[in-house]
């Protein structure tokens, strides 16, 4: 989920959230694709995130679907706070995944 997301109609607030979400697999793949080339070409995910582990690399990753040089105000009138987690599992092999929690929060406070 966004931070800030902006008023919503129809669709947008999904096709932000997906922008938002491809754009964090790709700051993530930035981070794990060096990682991934000094290890075996069969290595599974757990080796791979292991690795990344060792090597003090951060996976957290944040994103959000607003350039960080739009025009001042002209993405959001108000603020909300959202925070989501999302625990996967992902077979990088057979493209297999099980969602195993996700928890969210929203607060729209006054």
């Amino acid at each position: 989920v966004p931070p800030n997301p902006s008023i919503t109609g129809g669709s947008t607030t999904s096709e932000r959230a997906v922008h938002a979400a491809l754009e964090a697999c790709k700051q993530l793949r930035e981070k794990l694709d060096p990682i991934k080339a000094k290890l075996p070409p069969d290595a599974d995910w757990k080796t791979l995130v292991q690795a990344a582990i060792k090597a003090k690399i951060d996976l957290a990753i944040k994103s959000t679907p607003f350039a960080a040089d739009a025009e001042p105000g002209r993405h959001h009138s108000y603020f909300t706070y959202c925070a989501a987690v999302v625990e996967t599992e992902v077979d990088i092999l057979t493209g297999e995944y099980s969602l195993s929690r996700a928890d969210i929060m929203f607060d729209c406070g006054e």
